[in-house]
């Protein structure tokens, strides 16, 4: 029994094992069946939250698309209106470029109307400024044509009162003269003042060693000269600026002197009438070589070689004098007191007449001829002026023809045919100096207003 027992209780215990893993697994079974359901709910809410968050924002977004399509709308409606307005703005800057470009236009007629009245404005000034300039040059010009008329006046009374004996007045009027021609341009040689102040300024000294005849003048160096005469001297100057002391080298009258030449090395040779050369106070016996050398000799061949080259006005004639200049330039002295101006070829420009008797020298210096001749006369010819006229810058009184002379610095000797070397000055600015050193006073008011103006101003001179 007690197995059956034992067996019953392990069926029972077996079925209700059975039973509770049974129950278990059902148990399990209906867990797991809970949880699908609980998972499926939950899948399902959170569906269904999604769906409603779907919905909201699909609400949310057709708002959006709502307000979105709106502001297109309103965009495309100011877009329209901006068109419309860019339109219009378009218009009106087309209107405002073509009327800028018409301003543009109109502004630039007017600057290049305002440029050409400012050029034309311009000429117009300048020649108002020219004719003005003109005016006063013109004034100036007739006031200084004026002042030199003056001048001259003043000149030539000078030298009638000089001869007067007036000699107060003619310095006066002399210096005066000089004064206002050297204030208004003109040349210190001009004729009417040098003829002028020659006479008040004269510084003319002379000195006679040689019996008679003095022909012909050498220079030593620049401080001494040697002059030889018509008989037989031969002599020597010292102190030529000064006192000029002569100094009788050689003397012998049955000789007769016609020139001298002085070579590099200071000895003097001296050549007679009859072509024969003492050389420092000794005759010598072969002259073949030096006689060419004197100025007379050289002379007298030039013209024999040149009368077949020179126009037959010239050549048929004696010539007695010759000179040529630096640039080509020849003067002819003629028996007759002529003088022929010709160029390098020879072509006759001028013929000149102020000597009454036979040319003894031409002689050209910077820009002027000097031409002396027996008729006891130098002249001066500048050769700058337009019409050449003479200016007497010597004469000699009392029958005394030149032979020769010699031109240094300020100084001129020359020498005569009584046998004297006579010293003058020949620049215009010391004899116009020595004129007012020989002023004793100045004009009276009266003696202005008489010899100068009384619409001059009054001036002082010494």
């Amino acid at each position: 029994m007690k197995p059956i027992r034992k067996i019953a209780r392990y069926s029972l215990l077996a079925i209700l094992l059975a039973g509770a893993g049974f129950l278990y697994l059902q148990h399990r079974s209906d867990a797991a069946r809970i949880a699908e359901l609980v998972k499926d709910n939950q899948r399902l809410t959170d569906e269904e939250k999604q769906t409603i968050v779907v919905q909201r924002v699909s609400q949310q977004m057709e708002e959006i698309a709502r307000e979105q399509q709106k502001v297109s709308e309103k965009e495309r409606e100011e877009a329209i209106k901006q068109a419309e307005l860019a339109k219009e703005q378009t218009v009106l800057a087309n209107q405002m470029r073509a009327k800028a470009q018409s301003e543009e236009h109109l502004a630039n007629e007017a600057r290049i109307q305002a440029e050409q009245n400012a050029i034309e404005a311009g000429r117009n000034a300048d020649e108002a400024k020219r004719q003005k300039q003109v005016a006063e040059d013109r004034q100036a010009e007739a006031e200084r044509l004026s002042q030199v008329s003056l001048a001259h006046a003043m000149a030539n009374q000078a030298v009638n009162l000089y001869n007067s004996d007036n000699m107060e007045l003619a310095n006066l009027l002399s210096y005066g003269a000089w004064v206002f021609s050297q204030r208004n341009g003109e040349s210190k040689y001009q004729r009417a003042i040098y003829a002028a102040i020659k006479l008040t300024g004269s510084q003319m000294y002379s000195v006679q060693p040689h019996k008679a005849g003095l022909n012909a003048i050498g220079m030593i160096g620049r401080n001494e000269l040697v002059t030889v005469g018509r008989y037989g001297e031969l002599v020597r100057w010292s102190d030529i600026e000064g006192r000029m002391r002569p100094q009788t080298l050689y003397a012998d009258n049955r000789q007769d002197f016609r020139d001298v030449y002085i070579d590099k090395d200071g000895h003097i040779y001296a050549l007679t009438r009859n072509r024969e050369v003492m050389k420092d106070g000794v005759w010598m016996s072969d002259t073949k070589n030096i006689l060419p050398l004197f100025p007379s000799v050289k002379q007298e061949k030039q013209i024999e070689q040149l009368k077949r080259s020179l126009p037959r006005s010239i050549a048929s004639e004696q010539i007695t004098a010759l000179a040529q200049s630096a640039d080509g330039l020849w003067a002819f002295g003629m028996k007759d007191g002529s003088i022929y101006l010709t160029d390098s070829k020879f072509n006759i420009k001028n013929q000149l007449f102020a000597h009454k008797s036979q040319i003894s020298k031409v002689m050209f210096r910077d820009n002027f001829l000097y031409t002396s001749s027996y008729d006891c006369t130098v002249q001066l010819w500048n050769l700058s002026s337009e019409v050449l006229e003479p200016l007497t810058i010597c004469k000699l009184e009392g029958g005394r023809w030149i032979n020769d002379f010699l031109i240094m610095g300020r100084y001129k000797w020359i020498s005569d045919g009584i046998g004297s070397l006579t010293r003058i000055v020949l620049e215009p600015t010391l004899l116009a100096r020595k004129t007012h050193d020989n002023l004793k006073r100045d004009f009276t008011q009266e003696e202005w207003n008489a010899y100068v103006g009384k619409d001059i101003p009054y001036e002082k001179l010494k």
